[in-house]
């Protein structure tokens, strides 16, 4: 619930981006004003706003931006205070960041009267950042020509998305009041598009949250069920672009769902179809936002027999996507490693090596996690290539040209061995052509001591139900938080997702039930968060012991590494987790 006195607050925000004119002036103004001390409680707190807001959208779009708290005594060239305000300033200059700037006249009035609202504080970052990810260039240097209406409607639905990732509430600002009081300091607002901005806001306030679940959920989905996590963000990307506007995270995301789906008989499978040999892991290793969970590869599964599929189609399609979420903005990290798997995938080494190499400009400074990976995509394309150049001898062929190939493969390992999954599949093929031994499976190790045992928070932490939910409902004991309906079957009030909270708790928590007629897609998750505080849960050696399979699988592009399990006590068939050596940050349960 918000407060009265909040709009007074807010009455008193000014977001600039928008109108060229003004930003020019703040932003020429703004470099030479005092900072804010670093160790006030009120920069402390907008700092505090920032990380989350911020590290997400950094996760999420690679994009640099730094935070300047401007100093209670800061004035403008012409003596005149700054007005409660926040912008953002493109960079001066090449390797310097975009700033964005936070006035003191806003955090004091806002604490004067004790309503200081991290909340919208979230969304005006988060709205700047959205300037950020589509006004400037990836270095920083202005983008948009001019301002406008629809250039501030998109910030604002990306302001919603960030801040919702980040984990605050934008539903709780979706009143009249709020819309009113926003709107009315953004001066360059014509009333002729008002009322037409102040519905799509309130839209997108109401919405945004149920999106960020969609996003995490659709993260653990795909690798469970590929293609029902398919089928749900083409319905998210349709419903975005027609409600909203295009969020270009989802269309990575969306791109890599496919990748993954496609992975196990993609073109380049057919040039190691060695009898015996294991050839899982045989698969490009993109690097992906550290916000979901995804990685290189699903858990292996059975092929569908009898099916046709076009899987270079498919990976045409994911290329499409991700160049339209370069253009909007996305992550060159995460969108050019994709790029050169889907391009590698097809066969064609002279566009996957061209976009790993802008994946490798764009992971500079990143942990060494990514650069491994990064080395590893670069081994999987010589490896493609020495393939295609190479061929397997047919299974008719004399038992010397397979030993003759073999040893040429031997020699070459070197060149692949930055790839653990090739590097093992030369090593099982010493044999051939005889099968190779059974693989004893790798010991798993640690290098941090895990956190110590909070008593009360540990296995016990996940609810259980004694009945199963309903189709389109919340498990017994939780309560619904926001409800998305599927806008092609209004009739049906079960028909979309729906996130649940369990009554009582504060535990970062989410059960998120899908019920879409895609046909028939309907999945249900628990998202865990906040867990790394202690408890067995943080413990990744609780997970490796609980559960029957148990894999690491990739890496984020901040350097967490990634991992997948099969726990039926947990009374999911898939659990999706990241940590940081053996802690455990955040996890996916897939219930059925």
């Amino acid at each position: 619930m918000i407060r009265g006195g909040f709009f007074a607050v807010v009455a008193s925000v000014v977001i600039v981006v928008g109108s060229s004119a003004r930003v020019a002036a703040h932003c020429e103004d703004a470099p030479s004003a005092p900072v804010a001390p670093a160790d006030h409680p009120s920069t402390e707190l907008v700092h505090g706003v920032w990380a989350r807001v911020n590290g997400a959208f950094f996760s999420l779009t690679g994009r640099a931006t730094e935070l300047v708290v401007l100093a209670e005594h800061a004035r403008k060239a012409d003596g005149r205070p700054f007005a409660a305000s926040a912008f953002i300033c493109p960079s001066r200059g090449p390797g310097e960041a975009p700033r964005m700037y936070v006035t003191w006249p806003l955090i004091a009035k806002a604490q004067a009267d004790r309503l200081y609202d991290t909340d919208f504080v979230a969304l005006v970052i988060g709205h700047e950042l959205g300037h950020r990810a589509r006004d400037l260039t990836f270095e920083g240097a202005r983008d948009t020509k001019q301002g406008g209406p629809s250039i501030e409607a998109r910030a604002d639905a990306h302001g919603a998305f960030f801040a919702a990732v980040a984990g605050y509430s934008t539903r709780r600002l979706a009143c009249d009041a709020a819309l009113d009081t926003f709107l009315d300091v953004e001066a360059h607002v014509a009333e002729g598009v008002r009322a037409e901005r102040k519905k799509q806001l309130a839209e997108a306030l109401a919405a945004f949250d149920v999106f960020e679940s969609l996003y995490e959920a659709s993260a653990g989905l795909a690798f469970w069920d590929s293609k029902t996590a398919r089928a749900l963000l083409a319905w998210v990307d349709q419903r975005l672009g027609r409600d909203f506007t295009p969020i270009p995270e989802f269309k990575v995301l969306s791109a890599l769902t496919i990748l993954i789906d496609v992975a196990g008989a993609a073109p380049h499978t057919q040039l190691v179809a060695v009898p015996g040999a294991p050839n899982d892991h045989l698969r490009c290793v993109p690097v992906f936002p550290q916000h979901t969970a995804l990685w290189d590869e699903l858990l292996a599964t059975p092929d569908e027999g009898g099916t046709t599929r076009d899987l270079a189609s498919d990976l045409k399609q994911a290329i499409a996507l991700l160049n339209d979420a370069l253009g909007l903005g996305a992550s060159p990290l995460a969108a050019h490693s994709a790029l050169a798997c889907a391009h590698a995938y097809l066969g064609d080494s002279r566009r996957a090596t061209s976009a790993l190499e802008q994946a490798r400009g764009a992971a500079k400074g990143r942990p060494d996690a990514v650069q491994r990976a990064l080395a590893a995509n670069q081994a999987f394309i010589a490896w493609v290539d020495w393939m295609r150049a190479s061929a397997i001898p047919a299974a008719a062929a004399p038992d010397a040209d397979k030993k003759r190939w073999a040893d040429g493969l031997r020699k070459a390992r070197a060149t692949f061995s930055a790839h653990a999954g090739i590097d093992a599949w030369i090593a099982s093929l010493a044999s051939y052509p005889k099968p190779p031994p059974p693989a004893a499976p790798a010991a798993m190790s640690c290098e941090r001591e895990p956190p110590k045992p909070i008593p009360g928070a540990g296995w016990a932490r996940l609810p259980t139900c004694p009945d199963a939910p309903r189709a389109g409902g919340c498990p017994c004991g939780w309560l619904e938080l926001h409800h998305l309906g599927d806008p092609l079957t209004p009739q049906d009030a079960e028909d979309g997702v729906r996130t649940c909270v369990p009554s009582g708790w504060g535990t970062g928590l989410r059960w998120v039930d899908v019920d879409l007629p895609l046909p028939d897609v309907r999945a249900r998750m628990m998202l865990i968060d906040q867990i790394d505080s202690g408890g067995s849960l943080a413990d990744l050696r609780t997970w490796h012991k609980r559960c029957q399979v148990f894999e690491s699988r990739g890496t984020s592009d901040r350097g967490l590494t990634v991992h997948a399990g099969l726990c039926p006590e947990l009374g999911a068939p898939q659990v999706i987790l990241q940590a940081d050596d053996c802690r455990v940050k955040r996890a996916i349960v897939i219930a059925e």
